[in-house]
């Protein structure tokens, strides 16, 4: 806990430089030439995943590198796998320093050079699955060359709190070219968490929510 409080505070004082926090709907396009775009059809929930993440990603600020199950490009990189975060984001080629699922502080703005970089943000925050098996499962549904993998959190709790949140994280294989991510919000369960995407190195990248979200639903897809 000592730990977590000297962080927090360390975090607040780079907030307070980076920027006040915000909510800005789908900005971009970014250098990438990534688009955000709101409740785009076909946009939300995917069923069927049920592969059972194991591992640190089910403890507090822990994280598992899993297999994506194909190619899947992301600001012109090729990765085959990621880190599965217990703080709500996907670290692109696995569980390694800087991206490796222990940032729980959501940073604003995005991009950023604080770390974590090269990542999809679901609901980034504090959140701590608890070792309960089915909290965090993961899975590909499709065919070749349009199969998603997707990372469905579930009902994880934040960390020192009652509230819960369930989302999706889903990496597009989209025809073989990649670079389509798409967030599926079901309950985010709290308003402060960060949502979006982010390059190598924190230089380009979008958020639609950055530590001032909504509530509700929301269904958020980045794709260049």
């Amino acid at each position: 806990m000592l730990r977590k409080i000297t962080t927090l505070l360390a975090a607040a004082s780079l907030l307070a430089l980076a920027g006040t926090a915000s909510a800005v709907p789908c900005p971009g396009p970014d250098s990438a030439g990534h688009e955000c775009t709101n409740e785009a059809a076909g946009c939300g929930s995917i069923a069927g995943i049920n592969n059972n993440v194991t591992g640190a990603a089910l403890f507090d600020d822990g994280c598992t590198t899993r297999p994506i199950g194909f190619t899947f490009t992301f600001y012109g990189n090729a990765y085959t796998s990621v880190g599965v975060a217990s703080n709500g984001y996907l670290a692109m080629g696995g569980c390694s320093f800087p991206s490796d699922g222990t940032d729980f502080t959501n940073d604003c703005p995005v991009p950023s050079t604080i770390d974590p970089d090269n990542a999809v943000f679901g609901v980034w925050d504090d959140l701590n699955p608890g070792n309960v098996a089915g909290r965090i499962q993961d899975g590909v549904v499709g065919s070749a060359p349009n199969r998603t993998y997707v990372v469905e959190y579930n009902n994880v709790p934040f960390f020192a709190s009652s509230a819960t949140t369930s989302f999706q994280i889903q990496l597009n294989e989209n025809g073989g070219s990649g670079e389509s991510a798409t967030v599926f919000i079901a309950n985010a369960g709290q308003t402060d968490y960060t949502s979006g995407i982010e390059n190598v190195g924190g230089s380009d990248g979008l958020s639609r929510w950055c530590n001032n979200g909504s509530t509700g639903s929301s269904c958020t897809t980045y794709g260049a």
